[in-house]
């Protein structure tokens, strides 16, 4: 009997909050990104101003994304969500 053919064998996994191995992709992205867009709605406010606006950003906002291109690569669609967030912090 082998006793490996009950094994489970995946290509990706986490390590400290990154995910690592060959198929990885955007996985580590996923939670901030979330988190990101969650924090933004939730930060913001159109009677705060733009001066406040920004310091809720810088803050709050902004940090949950920082974590993760200290080892990973930043892709379009983050940048894209990123011009959204901030058109929406600037009218």
């Amino acid at each position: 009997m082998n006793c490996w053919q009950n094994t489970a064998v995946q290509d990706s996994g986490t390590y400290l909050g990154f995910w690592v191995g060959p198929g990885k992709g955007l996985k580590s992205w996923e939670a901030p990104l979330k988190k990101y867009i969650d924090r933004a709605s939730m930060w913001f406010s159109p009677k705060l101003g733009f001066t406040y606006n920004c310091v809720c950003y810088r803050t709050f906002v902004f940090t949950v994304l920082s974590f993760i291109w200290q080892l990973e690569a930043v892709p379009d669609k983050i940048l894209q969500e990123e011009i959204v967030t901030l058109r929406k912090f600037t009218p």
